[in-house]
Formats: C-alpha cells, sequence, structure tokens
C-alpha cells in the first residue's frame, strides 16, 4: 500500500526523535562515573609513556570512572597495547594511551601490523605534546655546537658518524633519516634496548650521538655530560629554552611537534568519545597534570573534542606517510 507523503514525514519525525531520544540517554548516562576504567600502556612501569598515563588515571578516578587502573601491556614497541584494543568494550570502559607512533608511524614503516590504526581504534584526545633532541657526548669535539656543525663532522668522519636510538622506525630515527637525506650526509643508526642505554653509551663516549625523547638527556644535559644541539619542536621547548630548534638552524622540513594520545575501540559511540574526552581535558587542565608534565619533560595538551584529535590524527598519519616515503625508508619485519 502506497504511504502517503504526510505519513512519510510523521514516521520520519518520530524516528528522528526517538534516535535523539536515544543519545541523550546514553550521554545522560555516561555523564555518572563509570564503575572500572581500564587504561592499557604499551611500556613497562617507570617509561615516560607510563608516568604520564598514571598523573592522567590519578585526575579521572572518581571522576571519569570511579576506579582507574593502569593496564601495562608492553613490548614490540608499543604495538601489544594497540593490539589489545581489539574486541574490547566498546563503552568507554577500556581506553588506549599511547605515542602516536604506534599508530600514524609503525604502519608505514612495518611490512605487517596485527591491527588497522584507521580501524581498529577511535581517537579521543590527545593527552601530551612531546618533542625529540639531539644530542652529542664527549666523543664529538667540543667545537661541534649545532646542527651544521655535527653535520660537517659527520661527513668528515663518515665511519664514525653514528647515533643510537632506542625504537627502530620511531619518529626520531625517521628524524635523523630524514636529516641525513635532505643534507646528504651518511650516518648509522644503532638500535639500543632504550633511550637510558643509547644515552648511557652517549656519555661514555662509545657512540658520538642520540636522537632521543628530551627525557633520556636533559638530566645529562644539565650536569654537562651531553650538548643536545637541536629540538624538533616549531619553537623552542620550555624545558630546554637555550637550546635552539631545527628549524632556527637553517632546517625547518626536519622535526616537529609530536603527541601522546587517548584512544577507544572501534564500535565506541560519539557520546561516549565526547564524554571521554571532556574528562581527559578537565584532567589535562590541573596543576597536578601539568606540572607532573613538565617535570618530564612533555607538555600537557589536549584536544578541543574528539573530532578535533581525529582530523589531526588523519593529518598526521599521511604527512608521516609522506615523510617515510621520501626517504625511502626499507620496511622491517
Amino acid at each position: 500500500m502506497p504511504t502517503s507523503r504526510r505519513d512519510f514525514i510523521r514516521a520520519t519525525a518520530a524516528a528522528t526523535a526517538a534516535a535523539n531520544l536515544a543519545w541523550i540517554g546514553t550521554a545522560r548516562a555516561q555523564a555518572a562515573p563509570l564503575a572500572q576504567v581500564r587504561l592499557l600502556c604499551g611500556f613497562p612501569p617507570g617509561d615516560t609513556m607510563d608516568m604520564v598515563t598514571r598523573l592522567y588515571a590519578e585526575k579521572l578516578r572518581g571522576t571519569y570512572a570511579n576506579v582507574v587502573l593502569v593496564e601495562n601491556k608492553a613490548g614490540a614497541g608499543g604495538r601489544i597495547a594497540v593490539d589489545a584494543m581489539k574486541g574490547a568494550p566498546r563503552d568507554g570502559s577500556v581506553l588506549l594511551f599511547t605515542p602516536s607512533a604506534m599508530l600514524v608511524v609503525y604502519p608505514h614503516v612495518f611490512k605487517k601490523l596485527n591491527y588497522d590504526p584507521l580501524k581498529d581504534v577511535l581517537p579521543i584526545s590527545r593527552i601530551s605534546n612531546i618533542v625529540y633532541t639531539l644530542s652529542v657526548g664527549p666523543s664529538m669535539p667540543a667545537s661541534v655546537q649545532n646542527v651544521a656543525q655535527f653535520l660537517e663532522w659527520c661527513r668528515a668522519n663518515p665511519k664514525l658518524a653514528s647515533y643510537g636510538i632506542s625504537s627502530p622506525g620511531a619518529p626520531f630515527h625517521l628524524i635523523a633519516e630524514n636529516l641525513s637525506k635532505l643534507t646528504n650526509t651518511p650516518m648509522t643508526a644503532v638500535a639500543y634496548k632504550g633511550g637510558t642505554a643509547a644515552a648511557q653509551d652517549v656519555i661514555a663516549g662509545q657512540i658520538p650521538a642520540t636522537f632521543s625523547t628530551p627525557s633520556t638527556v636533559i638530566e645529562h644535559y644539565k650536569k654537562g655530560t651531553v650538548r643536545i644541539l637541536a629540538v624538533s619542536s616549531p619553537t623552542r621547548w620550555p624545558q630546554l629554552p637555550d637550546v635552539p630548534t631545527f628549524a632556527e638552524q637553517g632546517f625547518p622540513s626536519v622535526g616537529g611537534l609530536d603527541w601522546f594520545g587517548a584512544f577507544a575501540p572501534e564500535g565506541t559511540p560519539p557520546a561516549i568519545l565526547a564524554h571521554a574526552n571532556a574528562a581527559i581535558r578537565k584532567a589535562g587542565d590541573t596543576p597536578e597534570v601539568i606540572n607532573g608534565c613538565k617535570a618530564i619533560s612533555l607538555q600537557a595538551a589536549t584536544s578541543a573534542s574528539a573530532d578535533e584529535f581525529n582530523r589531526q590524527y588523519h593529518a598526521d598519519y599521511e604527512g608521516w606517510g609522506g615523510i617515510v616515503k621520501s626517504i625511502n625508508f626499507a620496511r622491517m619485519d
């Protein structure tokens, strides 16, 4: 039997109203704290990612959830925690706190991943900004005080021109490779089990340099046992105000501002993403999180909405893909 235009409009209006009521009901239900939430972290206790996750966990406790647990799923450079999100409940009770690399860099540098970063997770918010540093130690002549002099030394000493990294394929590795490619300077990456081990070998004079996060070298820098030649941020990093950026030194295409972020499993409703985003933003504005991030060489930073973070996420995914392609980075197993 044909449906009249009036009946169609009434039916459509009723369906829309029902959908809106369901949406509002979900949002209201989510306004109350959950009984428990698990924050998955792909790194061990004491790691920078673990520490910032715990800063947020403390402030999400009692507001976002009555019980907030940090679950360390360390291994495979943070990939195990991302893989653990698959099949997690879509009710906001399991969130992933992770550096960007696992999701926007690794898909371009590894031949195979057990997860699809564009399908298996949904962005909620940034939780902090992070930068990377180029540091040198005593095996580098004292006359080397900036990036240009570092590159000149590397070209003059190609057999000695090595640098330590903690995770092959991570952003700081790609920054080093990009610098090498842009300046036609041969450099050899030496992989370590952690940034601390690489920094120790720089201090001991075993290798001349390391590309790393500030947290692994900042105390040595303060003691004068390493020299930080550059930071990757667009402007000077607050914890290292005397260290110029790569851009300041004539290398604007090297580096950038990176982030740690929070994610939910695919299929999580928009209302729940919005609720989690609001809770994270509130936590990120507290003095405890702001000062705690400063203490570990990070900068507390959240996204105005899940949609805003989603746009940044996809832009960074494409951006890193372009860098990997431009430097002809060989995909790893």
